[in-house]
């Protein structure tokens, strides 16, 4: 899939850090989870479940 910088569109001012990621600003940590449970079809309010969660923490000031 193409990014912006593929079409020589630059967003703001900043240049991308060494993994053109969040956790390039330092001190930022991110966590995620997914949560599978169950098997067979869908019943509605019975699961089976498949879901997922991401944190962004930001740095703390200094």
């Amino acid at each position: 899939m193409a990014r912006a910088r593929d079409y020589d569109i630059v967003i703001g001012t900043l240049p991308t850090g060494p993994l053109n990621a969040i956790t390039d600003v330092e001190g930022v940590r991110v966590g995620h989870t997914t949560l599978i449970s169950g098997s067979g079809p869908r019943v509605p309010g019975e699961g089976p479940v498949r879901t997922g969660v991401t944190v962004v923490i930001p740095r703390s000031e200094p």
